[in-house]
């Protein structure tokens, strides 16, 4: 039997380069290529705990959490003498991979409160009418709400108030659970927030007040963060 042929030495270097960089740079797309390519879930390989062992002409090989993982090329390198070319094609996976999990390169690290006075205003009005509208009581004479707010002068409004709030707050209620789960799953999921986080319990409740608002800041976040990545790529 022959034996295999030698690695050059330029081949070795690439191949100790590339295995070096991914490691220390792109981890996180290397838990792509595990949850895309090998269907592991997103919580048994995080960044942190996954690694590239082994870049070979026609396959990777990762670990995660003590388990080790073969990723075939398809179709396999040429060569590893050319590191554009792999680096290429690792991009491409990477990309490949968000469209798959239909997740964004964009991630969002951080909570941006109401900053406009509208949103501000929105919000505020939002929460006072949810108060307001908890209880049907609270429009009805003798309770407190109705006592300081004034409606002992406009019983006609308190009245009507007292008829629509059951309706008022379900709906109010429908349309926001609403709102959260197209957030968490358009928004956060997609730009890597963590469920359960702080930083996702800090949008959910948010949104679950203001609702669009809460959709315009993250939107604006991610528009920013994607121009900052084409000016680095000019």
């Amino acid at each position: 039997m022959e034996p295999p042929p030698a690695q050059s030495d330029d081949e070795t270097a690439i191949r100790t380069r590339i295995t070096t960089h991914m490691n220390t740079s792109h981890r996180d797309s290397l838990s792509l290529f595990l949850r895309h390519y090998c269907n592991v879930p997103a919580h048994s390989t995080t960044p942190d705990s996954t690694t590239l062992a082994t870049l070979k002409q026609d396959s990777l090989i990762l670990t995660s959490q003590g388990k080790r993982y073969h990723i075939p090329f398809q179709p396999p390198l040429s060569s590893l003498t050319s590191s554009a070319a792999t680096r290429q094609r690792l991009k491409e996976m990477h990309n490949e991979c968000l469209r798959g999990l239909d997740l964004s390169d964009v991630r969002i690290t951080t909570y941006r409160p109401p900053d406009t006075l509208i949103q501000r205003i929105n919000f505020l009005t939002v929460v006072l009418t949810m108060l307001s509208f908890s209880r049907r009581a609270n429009f009805l004479p003798g309770s407190l709400f109705y006592e300081t707010s004034g409606l002992s002068f406009v019983p006609s409004f308190a009245w009507f108030c007292s008829t629509i709030q059951p309706w008022l707050i379900t709906a109010m209620l429908g349309i926001h659970v609403s709102e959260v789960v197209w957030m968490a799953r358009t928004r956060l999921r997609r730009h890597g927030v963590e469920r359960w986080s702080r930083l996702w319990w800090e949008w959910v409740g948010t949104c679950y007040i203001e609702g669009v608002g809460s959709f315009q800041r993250i939107d604006g976040m991610v528009r920013d963060k994607e121009e900052e990545m084409r000016k680095r790529e000019e």
